[in-house]
């Protein structure tokens, strides 16, 4: 449809955009899985898994059910998908294969089970879980819709009684005693095991490519309720000694064992201009701890700092190795627009794909990657970028929307001002920012 006869944008229409994230390769890289989101009719949202071969048209779902299913994950042989659903109640894993049938379900935790890797045997599934001291994971039982609500009433009655300086969240509401744990799953064996325990959030980062030890990210300080750090621990899955790797100044975070697990990238950064502070890339030597810093020299925010109405679910921003281990391949962003990076272990940066868009998340294999690109007039889609720099679009989200709405492109605006600093302001979304310039110059 031209712009002529094209009509305005609608609240309504804002109901039937699919938004599109996390995709995955598959093992072999021939294909890949995603998700895509939606909003329903009872003012939530619903997400199913989607999957296509590269070398297919159109994607085919998966997934069928009202209920938000994501985060999924290949099994190393690439013959099993673990995801997280709500089709129970509250999230929960389940096991799908990848030839067909239905889903099991694996976890029946009371508050929710999420965010399930694969060790790289197999054997078994590391994911997190919100438990309350003393519970046990050996025997959770997921609580019924109306047991659910009822102890919500329950608790609705009682005073909300606040006993620390962090006692709520836009996410989460309310806090309560509950801490994020992380829980070891033996698939084989269908038994649980809990890996984490302080009274703290512990976020799952990864495990060593032996299955030896394992990588989460945690402020364990007593004080921790008054500061704004998480540091790196490596634990002993044998012995379950936790070595910090960081020394309590900073924040660090999206850490990756490198495919041999000598090394370690992360980002992070230690509050150097406070909450203004960009993020670093940083390289740790996985058995002495040194690490060092590779992004000195480079003057934008490492990560996706973009943000936009539309946009749903996470996406992989890195940093990834490469399967030599002689890159790191990541997303920046830079001048209001994201895109994808490599670096390598001398802090050589390269520019892998870089547009006037939102490069919102990226799956690597075998030197080929899946990039999700939105713009401010184009919601989301996934392309191939393949080993070469050639760029293929693989999906063809919400068309029919797109053919029957005038979109607007807005346009982006550098100004420098007389001390040398740029201030700019753009795009769908806004996106601010300051920064020295030398030359003034826009999208």
């Amino acid at each position: 449809m031209n712009n002529e006869t094209a009509r305005p944008l609608t609240a309504e229409d804002l109901k039937h955009i699919s938004v599109y994230s996390d995709p995955q390769f598959t093992p072999d890289g021939k294909a890949y899985v995603f998700v895509s989101t939606r909003a329903s009719d009872d003012n939530d949202y619903v997400s199913q898994l989607l999957f296509q071969s590269l070398n297919e048209q159109k994607p085919r779902q998966w997934t069928f059910d009202e209920a938000k299913n994501s985060h999924p994950r290949f099994s190393p042989d690439g013959k099993r998908i673990v995801f997280q659903s709500t089709r129970s109640g509250v999230p929960q894993l389940w096991l799908i294969h990848t030839d067909g049938g239905e889903a099991k379900q694996l976890t029946t935790f009371k508050h929710g089970a999420v965010n399930p890797e694969w060790t790289k045997n197999g054997k078994y599934i590391i994911f997190s879980a919100p438990l309350e001291q003393g519970d046990d994971v050996t025997n959770q039982h997921e609580a019924s819709k109306e047991q659910r609500q009822k102890e919500q009433d329950e608790k609705n009655k009682q005073p909300l009684t606040i006993n620390r300086l962090k006692y709520k969240s836009d996410v989460n509401g309310f806090h309560d005693d509950k801490r994020t744990q992380i829980v070891l799953y033996d698939v084989g064996n269908n038994t649980f095991e809990q890996l984490t325990s302080a009274d703290q959030n512990h976020n799952f980062e990864d495990v060593s490519p032996d299955g030896k030890y394992l990588l989460f990210s945690a402020n364990l300080n007593e004080d921790s309720d008054y500061e704004l750090t998480n540091d790196l621990h490596l634990l002993n899955l044998s012995t379950k000694n936790i070595t910090p790797l960081t020394d309590g100044k900073g924040q660090y975070g999206n850490a990756r064992f490198s495919p041999s697990g000598a090394k370690i990238a992360c980002f992070g950064h230690e509050f150097a201009y406070q909450g203004a502070t960009f993020n670093d890339l940083y390289v740790f030597d996985a058995a002495s701890g040194e690490r060092f810093c590779l992004s000195d020299q480079w003057d934008f925010q490492l990560g996706d700092a973009m943000v936009g109405d539309t946009k749903m679910g996470q996406s992989e921003n890195g940093p990834v190795w490469s399967d030599d281990e002689k890159y790191l391949f990541f997303i920046g962003t830079d001048f209001g627009a994201t895109g994808l990076y490599q670096t390598d272990l001398n802090g050589e940066l390269t520019v892998l794909y870089k547009e006037d868009n939102h490069v919102f998340g990226f799956s690597y294999r075998g030197g080929d990657f899946i990039l999700g690109i939105s713009t401010p007039t184009n919601p989301c889609n996934f392309y191939q970028l393949a080993n070469g720099g050639q760029v293929n679009q693989l999906t063809n989200a919400n068309q029919e929307f797109l053919d029957d709405v005038a979109l607007s492109e807005p346009e982006t605006l550098t100004i420098k001002a007389e001390d040398g600093w740029g201030r700019f302001r753009g795009g769908c979304s806004v996106h601010t920012g300051l920064r020295k310039i030398k030359n003034t110059r826009s999208f």
